[in-house]
């Protein structure tokens, strides 16, 4: 009987944990993209997710020295690998592969199957990105 119970409450945070994944992770991969692929720079809707460093540490242009144009193209692939959580913080891995291109396609710089990992952290009930590790 107590092994069951303690089945039972298992499965139950088990559940919570797996709804909680699928509802931010997608969340938290949509804003990574747009903070990697703006050509707009650091907006408020960003801001409301990570400081203007962790921005400038995401977003091709930025971190490539390359200003938005129309002759100046950035690519993204980006890739959810894992999100594990305590239901107020926790870490997010993802891989991505970016390329920036000039107008005539030819591959100006670029980065293939780069592992990067988020801490993330619930405040205000907004998952925020409070850091970053990337290799060099």
């Amino acid at each position: 009987m107590k092994i069951k119970k303690v089945l039972v409450i298992f499965a139950i945070l088990f559940i919570v944990a797996l709804s909680l994944e699928l509802i931010t992770g997608p969340h938290i991969y949509k804003i990574v993209k747009e903070a990697m692929t703006t050509s707009q720079g650091y907006t408020t809707n960003l801001g409301q997710i990570m400081t203007e460093d962790e921005f400038n540490h995401l977003n091709v242009y930025s971190s490539y020295g390359v200003a938005p144009s129309d002759d100046v193209r950035a690519n993204i692939e980006l890739h959810r690998r894992a999100f594990i959580h305590l239901f107020n913080s926790g870490y997010v891995w993802m891989n991505y592969t970016n390329t920036i291109t000039d107008s005539s396609g030819e591959i100006d710089s670029g980065s293939s199957n780069v592992p990067i990992k988020f801490k993330v952290k619930k405040i205000d009930g907004v998952w925020r990105i409070i850091d970053i590790y990337e290799a060099p």
